[in-house]
Protein backbone atom coordinates (compact mmCIF):
# COMPACT_ATOMS: atom_id res chain seq x y z
CA UNK A 1 0.00 0.00 0.00
CA UNK A 2 1.01 3.46 -0.45
CA UNK A 3 1.24 6.36 2.12
CA UNK A 4 -0.88 8.24 4.28
CA UNK A 5 -0.99 12.12 4.96
CA UNK A 6 -3.04 11.14 8.31
CA UNK A 7 -0.61 10.19 11.33
CA UNK A 8 -3.68 8.20 13.06
CA UNK A 9 -3.79 6.16 10.12
CA UNK A 10 -0.34 5.89 9.82
CA UNK A 11 0.00 4.82 13.45
CA UNK A 12 -2.54 2.00 12.86
CA UNK A 13 -0.75 1.04 9.65
CA UNK A 14 2.74 0.11 11.82
CA UNK A 15 0.22 -1.29 14.33
CA UNK A 16 -1.01 -3.59 11.72
CA UNK A 17 2.23 -4.34 10.80
CA UNK A 18 3.86 -4.99 13.62
CA UNK A 19 1.34 -7.32 15.32
CA UNK A 20 0.65 -9.43 12.17
CA UNK A 21 3.53 -8.48 9.44
CA UNK A 22 1.11 -8.31 7.05
CA UNK A 23 1.64 -5.04 5.01
CA UNK A 24 3.91 -3.71 2.11
CA UNK A 25 3.93 -0.19 2.30
CA UNK A 26 6.09 2.09 0.08
CA UNK A 27 6.82 5.63 -0.51
CA UNK A 28 3.72 6.87 -2.72
CA UNK A 29 0.92 8.20 -1.45
CA UNK A 30 -2.39 5.78 -1.44
CA UNK A 31 -4.53 6.87 -4.57
CA UNK A 32 -6.58 5.39 -6.92
CA UNK A 33 -4.36 6.31 -10.03
CA UNK A 34 -1.81 4.97 -8.06
CA UNK A 35 -3.09 1.15 -8.57
CA UNK A 36 -0.15 0.07 -10.96
CA UNK A 37 2.54 1.35 -8.37
CA UNK A 38 1.37 -1.04 -5.66
CA UNK A 39 1.03 -4.07 -8.51
CA UNK A 40 4.46 -3.75 -9.21
CA UNK A 41 5.62 -3.29 -5.66
CA UNK A 42 4.20 -6.86 -4.92
CA UNK A 43 5.76 -8.18 -8.20
CA UNK A 44 8.67 -6.53 -6.96
CA UNK A 45 8.78 -8.37 -3.31
CA UNK A 46 8.30 -11.43 -4.57
CA UNK A 47 11.33 -10.82 -7.00
CA UNK A 48 12.97 -10.21 -4.05
CA UNK A 49 12.63 -13.41 -2.64
CA UNK A 50 9.48 -13.45 -0.53
CA UNK A 51 7.27 -16.52 -0.61
CA UNK A 52 9.77 -18.49 -2.76
CA UNK A 53 7.87 -21.97 -2.31
CA UNK A 54 4.28 -20.79 -3.04
CA UNK A 55 3.65 -21.53 -6.69
CA UNK A 56 0.65 -18.85 -7.33
CA UNK A 57 -0.25 -15.49 -6.58
CA UNK A 58 -3.55 -14.50 -5.87
CA UNK A 59 -4.86 -11.10 -6.74
CA UNK A 60 -8.59 -10.15 -5.52
CA UNK A 61 -10.39 -6.30 -5.06
CA UNK A 62 -11.69 -5.60 -1.28
CA UNK A 63 -15.31 -6.06 -2.79
CA UNK A 64 -14.82 -10.09 -3.57
CA UNK A 65 -15.39 -13.17 -1.22
CA UNK A 66 -13.26 -16.23 -2.34
CA UNK A 67 -14.29 -19.29 -1.25
CA UNK A 68 -10.67 -20.19 -0.14
CA UNK A 69 -11.37 -24.26 -0.11
CA UNK A 70 -12.32 -24.85 -2.93
CA UNK A 71 -9.54 -22.86 -5.00
CA UNK A 72 -6.89 -23.91 -3.17
CA UNK A 73 -7.99 -27.84 -4.40
CA UNK A 74 -8.86 -26.27 -7.86
CA UNK A 75 -5.22 -25.57 -7.83
CA UNK A 76 -3.72 -28.42 -6.37
CA UNK A 77 -5.86 -30.25 -9.63
CA UNK A 78 -4.52 -28.27 -11.97
CA UNK A 79 -0.99 -26.77 -11.45
CA UNK A 80 0.58 -27.99 -14.45
CA UNK A 81 -2.53 -26.68 -17.36
CA UNK A 82 -1.57 -23.38 -14.81
CA UNK A 83 1.78 -23.52 -15.15
CA UNK A 84 3.28 -20.17 -16.76
CA UNK A 85 0.00 -18.29 -17.10
CA UNK A 86 -3.22 -15.54 -15.96
CA UNK A 87 -6.13 -18.10 -14.66
CA UNK A 88 -8.45 -15.39 -14.72
CA UNK A 89 -11.76 -13.25 -16.41
CA UNK A 90 -10.05 -12.50 -19.42
CA UNK A 91 -11.82 -10.07 -21.60
CA UNK A 92 -10.88 -8.77 -25.05
CA UNK A 93 -11.48 -5.51 -27.40
CA UNK A 94 -12.25 -3.20 -24.70
CA UNK A 95 -12.65 0.31 -26.59
CA UNK A 96 -10.62 2.75 -24.47
CA UNK A 97 -13.05 5.87 -23.30
CA UNK A 98 -12.18 8.99 -23.62
CA UNK A 99 -12.75 11.59 -20.94
CA UNK A 100 -14.12 13.80 -23.97
CA UNK A 101 -16.66 11.28 -24.81
CA UNK A 102 -17.18 9.84 -21.17
CA UNK A 103 -16.88 12.54 -18.95
CA UNK A 104 -17.79 10.27 -15.71
CA UNK A 105 -16.32 6.90 -16.47
CA UNK A 106 -14.14 5.86 -13.74
CA UNK A 107 -12.08 4.24 -16.39
CA UNK A 108 -11.38 7.19 -19.00
CA UNK A 109 -7.65 7.78 -20.10
CA UNK A 110 -6.26 10.19 -22.53
CA UNK A 111 -4.32 9.60 -25.40
CA UNK A 112 -1.22 11.35 -24.31
CA UNK A 113 -1.17 7.95 -21.72
CA UNK A 114 -2.55 5.08 -24.01
CA UNK A 115 -2.91 6.23 -27.83
CA UNK A 116 -4.23 2.77 -28.88
CA UNK A 117 -7.86 2.77 -29.47
CA UNK A 118 -8.25 -0.97 -28.11
CA UNK A 119 -6.73 -2.49 -24.84
CA UNK A 120 -5.31 -5.37 -25.26
CA UNK A 121 -6.77 -8.68 -23.91
CA UNK A 122 -6.32 -8.27 -19.99
CA UNK A 123 -8.26 -10.30 -16.64
CA UNK A 124 -10.43 -8.20 -15.01
CA UNK A 125 -9.52 -7.26 -11.63
CA UNK A 126 -11.88 -8.37 -9.25
CA UNK A 127 -10.16 -11.49 -8.83
CA UNK A 128 -7.17 -13.39 -10.50
CA UNK A 129 -4.65 -16.16 -9.98
CA UNK A 130 -0.75 -16.09 -11.46
CA UNK A 131 1.82 -18.55 -12.09
CA UNK A 132 4.36 -17.17 -8.81
CA UNK A 133 7.13 -17.60 -11.61
CA UNK A 134 5.52 -14.72 -13.43
CA UNK A 135 6.36 -12.42 -11.08
CA UNK A 136 10.32 -11.34 -11.71
CA UNK A 137 9.59 -11.50 -15.73
CA UNK A 138 6.37 -8.98 -15.40
CA UNK A 139 8.51 -6.63 -12.69
CA UNK A 140 11.35 -6.53 -15.04
CA UNK A 141 9.44 -5.92 -18.15
CA UNK A 142 7.72 -2.96 -16.11
CA UNK A 143 10.95 -0.95 -16.57
CA UNK A 144 10.95 -0.93 -20.60
CA UNK A 145 7.23 -0.70 -20.69
CA UNK A 146 5.46 2.54 -19.69
CA UNK A 147 3.11 2.46 -17.31
CA UNK A 148 -0.70 3.71 -17.33
CA UNK A 149 -2.93 3.65 -14.52
CA UNK A 150 -5.52 1.64 -14.89
CA UNK A 151 -3.52 -1.44 -12.98
CA UNK A 152 -5.33 -4.56 -14.62
CA UNK A 153 -4.94 -3.44 -18.28
CA UNK A 154 -1.32 -2.37 -17.62
CA UNK A 155 -0.03 -6.19 -15.68
CA UNK A 156 -2.09 -8.61 -17.54
CA UNK A 157 -2.52 -6.87 -20.35
CA UNK A 158 0.34 -4.57 -22.14
CA UNK A 159 2.96 -6.64 -19.95
CA UNK A 160 1.72 -10.24 -20.09
CA UNK A 161 1.18 -9.32 -23.84
CA UNK A 162 4.53 -8.07 -24.39
CA UNK A 163 6.05 -11.45 -22.88
CA UNK A 164 3.33 -13.44 -24.16
CA UNK A 165 1.95 -14.69 -21.00
CA UNK A 166 -1.45 -16.80 -21.67
CA UNK A 167 -4.43 -15.34 -19.89
CA UNK A 168 -6.88 -18.83 -19.30
CA UNK A 169 -10.42 -18.16 -18.67
CA UNK A 170 -12.28 -18.77 -15.86
CA UNK A 171 -14.65 -22.52 -15.74
CA UNK A 172 -18.20 -21.69 -15.92
CA UNK A 173 -19.02 -20.21 -12.61
CA UNK A 174 -15.72 -19.83 -10.79
CA UNK A 175 -15.82 -15.88 -11.38
CA UNK A 176 -17.91 -12.77 -11.44
CA UNK A 177 -21.12 -14.54 -9.78
CA UNK A 178 -23.00 -12.18 -8.13
CA UNK A 179 -22.32 -12.22 -4.24
CA UNK A 180 -26.17 -12.14 -2.90
CA UNK A 181 -27.52 -14.47 -5.83
CA UNK A 182 -24.49 -17.16 -4.82
CA UNK A 183 -25.29 -17.02 -1.28
CA UNK A 184 -29.48 -17.09 -1.66
CA UNK A 185 -29.02 -20.21 -4.17
CA UNK A 186 -25.90 -22.15 -2.67
CA UNK A 187 -23.74 -21.72 -5.21
CA UNK A 188 -20.93 -22.52 -3.39
CA UNK A 189 -20.28 -26.04 -4.89
CA UNK A 190 -18.81 -24.10 -8.24
CA UNK A 191 -18.05 -21.04 -7.52
CA UNK A 192 -14.74 -19.63 -6.34
CA UNK A 193 -14.70 -15.80 -6.76
CA UNK A 194 -18.16 -14.14 -5.70
CA UNK A 195 -18.28 -9.77 -6.46
CA UNK A 196 -20.04 -7.61 -4.17
CA UNK A 197 -22.24 -5.46 -6.51
CA UNK A 198 -23.05 -2.12 -5.32
CA UNK A 199 -24.58 -1.87 -1.84
CA UNK A 200 -25.39 -5.62 -0.64
CA UNK A 201 -21.89 -6.54 0.15
CA UNK A 202 -22.39 -6.23 4.17
CA UNK A 203 -20.61 -7.72 6.94
CA UNK A 204 -22.95 -9.68 8.47
CA UNK A 205 -23.27 -11.30 4.73
CA UNK A 206 -19.49 -11.86 4.47
CA UNK A 207 -20.11 -14.08 7.43
CA UNK A 208 -22.62 -16.05 6.05
CA UNK A 209 -20.85 -16.80 3.12
CA UNK A 210 -17.78 -17.65 5.28
CA UNK A 211 -20.02 -20.03 6.80
CA UNK A 212 -21.39 -21.63 3.92
CA UNK A 213 -17.87 -21.85 2.48
CA UNK A 214 -16.43 -24.11 5.40
CA UNK A 215 -19.56 -26.20 5.36
CA UNK A 216 -19.23 -26.76 1.24
CA UNK A 217 -15.74 -27.38 1.60
CA UNK A 218 -15.83 -30.81 2.68
CA UNK A 219 -17.75 -31.86 -0.29
CA UNK A 220 -15.27 -30.40 -3.23
CA UNK A 221 -14.08 -33.10 -5.04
Amino acid sequence: MGLTNNLTEQKMIEEEERIHSDIVQRAFLEHYTNMSRKHMTIMEWISNGYCKNVPFLVKVDDDTFVDIFHLITYLESKQTLLNGTFYCSATSNVKVKRPNSFKNFKWQITVNEYPENLFPTYCEGFGYVMDMKLAPYIYWCSMFRRSIWIDDVYVTGILAQTLGIRRIPFQNGHGYSNLKSAKEDNLFTNSIFLVSFYNEFFPLTVQDLWREAVAHSMEID
